[in-house]
């Protein structure tokens, strides 16, 4: 069965899907790496160029190239809140509360393009509240992830049977 981890930008999917990959030698996929990939440019770019409902008919061809994964890790974008995915594995809801995911975007330097650049952080909060409930509903599991990383590979290895 596939680990698939979900939630929002600067929740960890991609650190947390890495460390839990290396750690049970698994293949590990980031859905935003292989959208980059195949239209050879980086997402916020892409996103910007095409607008967000072209933007999620891409990564739903990157998820449907991925249906022939077994026993991988794969940390979805953070805008992937669409039902299909679940035809993919069981999801884990990396759950960060709010203020945190925002000092992390600060601290990150980057500026994901569906901000508003006149009203970034009351544009970031809005959006985040916006997509909480679609991750809980998507999720099987929901995992604090506002902890080290090995505390969160060790409780999603214990919820999927990984030794």
């Amino acid at each position: 069965m596939n680990v698939i981890l979900c939630g929002p930008p600067f929740s960890g999917k991609s650190t947390v899907g890495k460390a839990i990959a290396e750690t049970w030698q698994r293949p590990f996929f980031d859905t935003d790496d292989l959208l980059e990939q195949k239209v050879g440019m980086v997402i916020s770019e892409f996103y910007q160029c095409v607008g967000e409902e072209e933007f999620r008919i891409w990564e739903r061809k990157v998820l449907a190239e991925l249906l022939d994964q077994t026993q991988s890790v794969i940390a979805c974008g953070g805008g992937i809140i669409d039902p299909t995915v679940k035809q993919l594995g069981s999801i884990t809801y990396l759950m960060v509360p709010a203020e945190v995911l925002w000092e992390r975007l600060l601290h990150s330097g980057r500026q994901p393009a569906y901000l508003d650049p006149k009203n970034l952080e009351g544009s970031f909060f809005s959006h985040i509240e916006n997509r909480i409930n679609h991750y809980q509903i998507l999720a099987d599991f929901t995992i604090q992830a506002d902890q080290p990383v090995c505390d969160i590979i060790e409780e999603i290895g214990a919820r999927y049977g990984l030794k």
